[in-house]
């Protein structure tokens, strides 16, 4: 049978791996607790990288969109300066100038009369 000193001996030992599985439990706790932050951050981290990745994609056809929008207003002001420059270079251009002006004219109380084209006082059918 053991002696006092003994069973003190053996209780001091039994406390001490007591104290030791207490000590490894928690640490089991305190690492499974950290796997579960970082499988969670690792989550986050993918759920982050799919929105950037609808982000970019939404942008890239957000961008294609407004680039088609640019190059159909481009090409329709080349259509407009086109037809303003047939108009300006028809026939009809100067007389229907010349009716806006006379129109604007008569509308602010003033009168304009087309200069006349004077015949010329000698063709060279007659020339002295």
């Amino acid at each position: 049978m053991p002696s006092d000193p003994q069973l003190m001996v053996l209780g001091r030992v039994l406390e001490a791996l007591q104290s030791l599985d207490n000590h490894s439990a928690q640490r089991d706790r305190q690492v499974q607790a950290l796997a579960e932050e970082i499988r969670r951050h690792g989550e986050v981290e993918r759920e982050q990288a799919l929105v950037i990745g609808e982000l970019r994609t939404d942008l890239r056809t957000r961008r294609e969109a407004d680039e088609r929008i640019l190059a159909d207003h481009r090409a329709g002001g080349a259509a407009a300066r086109s037809n303003i420059a047939a108009f300006v270079a028809s026939p009809i251009f100067l007389p229907v100038v010349t009716a806006l002006l006379t129109g604007l004219l008569t509308a602010a109380g003033l009168r304009y009369t087309a200069p006349q084209t004077a015949a010329p006082s000698h063709t060279p059918e007659t020339a002295p």
